[in-house]
């Protein structure tokens, strides 16, 4: 199962390049984020209801009819007949492609810091353990209403390094509240902002690759990204599971909102450089 869904996301991105007009195209990387955020958050709520219906067979099943049903409607989303043409030369991704995975690696690593360790608040508040699925739903909320907004409105393609450590920024300044949150309603309203700016960044690092890439090698290179995102994610939930053993976890977010502080600063820096290279030019 993680090898399919591993080689789906890649392939699903290389897609875009014969579903979408050019014109569309950046927009339609933001929309897929979008899309992969709103899956992350409808779909643990939905197994839960099946499961109490119908069980675990049930789910299993579901999931195989959902997927087989996606794969057949692939055919009248892009042709798929096969072609032959000449295969080209596997080469290393570039410097700036590894860049963007990397920033892409972190900037999942953080969340997933983030994330994990909103159950461990609960017994802060005196609720239930069981309600940290509900507040986890509220932060998914947050990453979709930031999805929406730069799905109908694209992130400038101008000097992405500035755009992405102002957007850096905005985050870690939006993680703070959460961690002094002092009860369960102000700790829910927090995390509505803690995930604003998590697809506006996914969608601006898969849309960035999108513009260094040409048509050949583009599943691989988007595999790439999502993998770093998948093991940055990973990392996260365990670094998190670590802290836990000395720190508080209210103080665990302001680790990942002083870690996106140190990606904003290098990414401005590179940004500056890149523009003091155009103006010399």
């Amino acid at each position: 199962m993680g090898f399919a869904v591993a080689g789906v996301w890649g392939g699903f991105r290389a897609l875009l390049l014969g579903a979408v007009p050019s014109d569309l195209l950046r927009r339609a990387h933001f929309a897929a984020s979008l899309m992969t955020e709103i899956g992350y958050g409808v779909g643990p709520l939905l197994v839960t209801a099946v499961v109490v219906v119908g069980g675990v067979v049930v789910v299993l099943a579901t999931m195989s009819i959902v997927f087989i049903a996606a794969a057949i409607a692939l055919n009248w989303v892009v042709p798929l007949a096969a072609t032959r043409s000449r295969r080209e030369k596997t080469q290393l991704p570039s410097r700036p492609i590894i860049f963007i995975c990397a920033i892409g690696g972190l900037l999942s690593f953080g969340f997933g810091i983030v994330e994990s360790s909103v159950p461990s608040r609960m017994a802060q508040y005196g609720l239930n353990a069981n309600l940290g699925g509900l507040f986890l739903a509220v932060l998914a909320v947050g990453s979709v209403i930031g999805g929406a907004v730069v799905s109908i409105v694209p992130i400038s393609s101008k000097r992405p390094p500035i755009i992405a450590s102002a957007l850096f920024g905005l985050f870690a300044l939006l993680i703070i509240p959460s961690s002094l949150a002092p009860n369960g309603w102000t700790f829910g309203i927090c995390l509505l902002f803690v995930s604003l700016m998590l697809v506006p960044l996914s969608g601006l690092g898969v849309a960035e690759i999108e513009m260094r890439v040409g048509a050949g090698g583009r599943g691989r290179i988007f595999a790439l990204y999502l993998g770093a995102v998948q093991v940055g994610g990973g990392l996260g939930v365990v670094v998190s599971g670590v802290l836990l053993s000395w720190l508080r976890p209210s103080h665990i977010p302001i680790v990942t909102s002083s870690l996106y502080v140190v990606l904003a600063i290098i990414l401005v820096v590179i940004g500056l450089r890149e523009g003091a290279r155009v103006s010399a030019a």
